[in-house]
């Protein structure tokens, strides 16, 4: 996984991240969860990937 930014990401922002896969790594958006407490004082982020299921109608 490649770093690309150290910023710290807002509580609700989307974000793109790295996610690994059985056989490959899917980059994806996700939306942060952490508050800006919790990464003052951790250098983690704790996320939540976003999906989207479509269908035909």
């Amino acid at each position: 996984m490649e770093r690309l930014a150290t910023v710290t990401p807002q509580p609700g922002s989307v974000v793109v991240v790295d996610f690994p896969g059985a056989v490959v790594v899917k980059r994806r958006p996700a939306v942060v969860l952490s508050t800006t407490t919790y990464h003052t004082q951790r250098p983690d982020v704790s996320s939540s990937n976003l999906m989207g299921i479509c269908c035909k109608l």
